[in-house]
């Protein structure tokens, strides 16, 4: 088997400067994707549509956690939908407001909060917990922690869309693999280099990015993600008080099979959960 040429990666380097997230310094960073990592594109266009057609008979109000600048909520706003978002990057939740002052349509709402918090004070008719956030959430007490929380919020019936990226077996194996490289369309010169890894200590996956800026100077950042496996994931939200309604296999749509790289969710609270518990 022939493995992709990682040299020269970020965390082959001794960091000039460490970050915490790559998104505390460019927030808009998916905007760069299509022109440095054509696979992220196409992962984040499948889910943009993923979630429009589940969220399509939604009305009332739509919480998203770790919302980053809230691209998922647009065309929800877009089409008068209430919309609430919370991200741990306070540069994320600033840009989401911008953005969102631009629309000009629907109730919007974004405050800093970290996973597993969750925004308080209203219940929602949907949540979404998108493109792997949920791997942001470290330990097993804490996802259940979230998912315990997200049934909190939700109205009785209401749905818990989430997705999360499977290949953690096949990174362990090859151990490292590349991830973005090119400008950042929103800074001048700016260039970006990331790649994977699997790191022992945290049982996880982490990615490291390089940051070069036009004057040389040099940032790294690193992302630490941890899933749980895709039955495990399932019992969780089934202890949680969800009823899952389905599985896909992808934002394709189709069903979920062993080998699905994704498994996107739709989870339904039950009438009888105890928000409280």
């Amino acid at each position: 088997m022939v493995l992709p040429s990682i040299v020269g990666f970020a965390f082959w380097r001794d960091p000039i400067a460490v970050g915490d997230s790559i998104y505390d310094a460019v927030p808009w960073l998916e905007r760069s994707w299509s022109a440095m990592a054509e696979s992220r594109e196409r992962f984040l266009q499948g889910s943009e549509a993923w979630y429009s057609r589940n969220l399509s008979g939604i009305d009332g109000c739509v919480c998203e956690l770790g919302c980053g600048f809230g691209r998922l909520l647009v065309p929800l706003a877009r089409r008068g939908v209430c919309v609430h978002g919370m991200d741990a990057s306070a540069a994320r939740v600033a840009a989401a407001r911008e953005l969102f002052a631009t629309l000009g349509s629907g109730e919007s709402t974004f405050e800093v909060l970290r996973m597993p918090e969750v925004p308080r004070g209203r219940q929602f008719d949907a949540v979404i917990l998108a493109l792997n956030a949920i791997g942001y959430v470290r330990t097993f007490e804490d996802k259940v922690t979230l998912m315990r929380g997200i049934a909190s919020i939700l109205k009785p019936g209401g749905l818990l869309l989430m997705d999360q990226r499977r290949g953690s077996l096949l990174l362990r194996l090859v151990r490292r693999w590349p991830g973005l490289k090119g400008k950042i369309a929103q800074t001048t010169g700016a260039n970006l280099v990331s790649g994977l890894r699997w790191d022992s200590s945290a049982s996880g996956i982490r990615e490291t990015f390089e940051l070069q800026a036009a004057d040389g100077t040099v940032q790294v950042f690193h992302d630490t993600f941890r899933f749980c496996s895709v039955s495990a994931t399932l019992r969780m939200l089934q202890a949680s008080g969800f009823r899952i309604e389905r599985c896909d296999g992808g934002f394709s749509g189709g069903a979920f099979r062993p080998w699905s790289r994704t498994i996107a969710i739709v989870a339904r609270r039950t009438h009888d959960t105890d928000p409280g518990h």
